[in-house]
Formats: C-alpha cells, sequence, structure tokens
C-alpha cells in the first residue's frame, strides 16, 4: 500500500496489526511513520510515545521521534530524544553530530562539547566535531582548549571548511596572541564574505590594538569605502590613532 502511495490504507493494516500484536513495537512505528509522511505530526508522536512503552530501549523509535518533533517545531524537545538515541547508539557518529550540533545551535556549549568529545573518541579525523569542540571552548571562554582543537581541526585534510571556521579560528589567534595567525584568518574570511562590515570592523580594531597601525589604516579604508562609510565614533578615533602613530 505504501508503495501504491495508498497511505490511509497503509495506516489502517499496521493499525490492524498492532491490534492483534498489542506487546509488538513494530507495527506502532510502522504506523508512526505513515502518519509523519501525511503530516499528522500530533497522531505520529503519540504512536511513537506507545511504541517506546512498549519498549524503552528501541533505538531507532527515539531518533525518529526527534525528526517529527522538530518538524512539528516542537524544537525544545528535539535533543532530548536525540540523546536517549546516542545513549543507545554510541557508535552512530553521524546522529551524535547532529545532537552535538543542535546542543551548540542552543547555547547548551557543555553538551554540544560533551557529544562531540564522545563523537571524537570514535573518529579522531571528524572535522565536525573538532570544529563543535573548538567553538563550543570558545564560547565558554577556554581558549587554550579552543586554539588547541582549532590547530587539530585545521590539520585535517579532507574537510569542508565554510566562513565561520575562518572567523572563529581568527578569534581564537588573537585570544591566543598568535596575531599572525589571527590576520590570516580574518582574511580568509574576508576573502569570503567581502561585505561582512561587522567583521570588517572587528579585523581593523584587532590591527590597531596589534599596533598594525599601516594595516589598520588600509582596513578602516576599505571600510569606510565597502560599508558607506558608516563607522562608529569609536571607529573614527583608532583610524585616527592609527594615522597619529604612523607619524
Amino acid at each position: 500500500y505504501l508503495e501504491l502511495e495508498n497511505g490511509g490504507k497503509a495506516m489502517s493494516s499496521y493499525e490492524k496489526a498492532a491490534a492483534q500484536a498489542p506487546n509488538d513495537p513494530i507495527p506502532l512505528v510502522k504506523a508512526a511513520r505513515v502518519a509523519s509522511r501525511g503530516r499528522l505530526y500530533s497522531q505520529s508522536i503519540s504512536l511513537y510515545q506507545k511504541a517506546l512503552k512498549l519498549d524503552p530501549k528501541f533505538a531507532d523509535a527515539y531518533f525518529e521521534l526527534g525528526e517529527v518533533y522538530y518538524y512539528d517545531k516542537q524544537y525544545d524537545k528535539v535533543a532530548g530524544e536525540f540523546q536517549k538515541y546516542s545513549d543507545l547508539r554510541p557508535q552512530d557518529n553521524e546522529a551524535r553530530s547532529k545532537l552535538s550540533s543542535l546542543y551548540f545551535a542552543n547555547k547548551d556549549y557543555e553538551k554540544a562539547i560533551t557529544e562531540a568529545t564522545k563523537g571524537i573518541a570514535n573518529d579522531p579525523n571528524d572535522f565536525v566535531f573538532r570544529r563543535i569542540l573548538y567553538y563550543g571552548n570558545y564560547e565558554l571562554k577556554n581558549y587554550d582548549s579552543a586554539y588547541t582543537e582549532m590547530n587539530k581541526f585545521w590539520a585535517i585534510k579532507d574537510k569542508k571548511v565554510n566562513e565561520l571556521d575562518y572567523v572563529y579560528s581568527a578569534r581564537i589567534a588573537n585570544e591566543k596572541s598568535d596575531t599572525s595567525q589571527a590576520i590570516g584568518f580574518f582574511d580568509n574570511a574576508l576573502k569570503a564574505n567581502e561585505g561582512n562590515c561587522d567583521l570588517r570592523n572587528e579585523y581593523s580594531r584587532m590591527l590597531y590594538q596589534n599596533r598594525k597601525y599601516t594595516e589598520a589604516v588600509n582596513q578602516y579604508l576599505t571600510l569606510k569605502s565597502k560599508c558607506g562609510g558608516k563607522l562608529s565614533s569609536l571607529d573614527v578615533f583608532y583610524f585616527g590613532r592609527s594615522y597619529y602613530n604612523l607619524g
């Protein structure tokens, strides 16, 4: 029936199966999947919950329930179900990656780091977990750990790099007084997004604070040109001081 795209008859058949095997969670999970496909999220959630009462160790049901909560915009319940799944399937790095990323997105950095650390134990070259580790430690102001994980991230050969990787790396390197690395990362971030005025502003101030006055002047000139001349009073002050320090 599902192959024939007849969801109603498929659901009816699974319901009959569930009635004949009341202690078997599988028909309930199958019915929950049909309900989810039909965007009947409340019904799907109820069916998953019934299945999990019958078998609290049905790992896949937790993960799928988490996805249905997401589709139903009950975002606060998603991570809890993913966590239960990951506890039952600790070797599933793909699921743990979603969980860790979800915790990070929710600004629960401690939990994001905990899950990423478990994932790294399974695969030390998983760049997603390394990314979460250095992002998360930066947000928690654990700059030594962030710097260590950042360098391990960049040492991984097969990885997909995004703009935020450069941004976080620049900030971490700056916190560790690694000015040359910070400059390199800021430059790469701005190559990826030349119109990021806030980032260019941050870069300009960093250059001034590290006494790179010529570079600071050049960045302030670019900021003035690309961002419509909208410099704050503090920007203008640093801009002027950079010129002053160059004589």
